[in-house]
């Protein structure tokens, strides 16, 4: 479905960011532009589900067969917004490459914080947002024994805060 209005105006509904999905979600008046915007948000979820089982199942290949996809996807509407397609021969671009590995890498890091976060929710009793702000204070050491019921957790969310900061110095993801 391509849009007839607003900043992505002549863009295909599937190549807009995540941003202006759920802005338009919340702002537009036109029921058919509502329900297409909450159809391509569930599509991506979906497709996010997808990527997440098969990363979980250990199908590397399949994982980065799709991510290629998506890859090639987004430097060819890039190309084309530019206006420059004439310049450019998609098959030889090398950037693909990079930004599937950058994808790849992304999705590692999300899995592995997902993982360490359901894991000390369930040690700590605790929900995200708790966790955030466990991180945010250890990070700005500003950490205490008073921010916890018992020593124990004291040390159940410090010892998150370390294996948090093990899986950003792994350098999978810069953002």
């Amino acid at each position: 479905m391509i849009l007839t209005f607003g900043k992505y105006k002549g863009s295909d509904i599937t190549t807009i960011p995540d941003s202006y999905l759920e802005w338009g979600f919340k702002n537009l008046s036109s029921l058919r532009w509502c329900d297409a915007f909450q159809a391509e948000k569930l599509r991506r979820q979906q497709s996010q589900n997808t990527l997440k089982t098969l990363f979980r199942q250990g199908k590397t290949e399949e994982v980065l067969q799709i991510l290629q996809s998506q890859a090639q996807i987004e430097i060819e509407e890039e190309i084309s917004n530019s206006g420059c397609e004439h310049e450019y021969d998609i098959s030889r671009f090398d950037l693909i490459d990079d930004l599937v590995n950058e994808k790849f890498n992304k999705l590692k890091f999300d899995f592995l914080i997902e993982d360490l976060n359901n894991e000390y929710i369930q040690k700590l009793g605790t929900t995200s947002d708790m966790l955030l702000r466990v991180s945010s204070a250890y990070f700005n050491n500003e950490l205490s024994r008073d921010n916890f019921g018992s020593e124990e957790k004291y040390l159940l969310g410090i010892e998150y805060c370390q294996k948090l900061d093990s899986i950003y110095s792994l350098g999978l993801f810069k953002g």
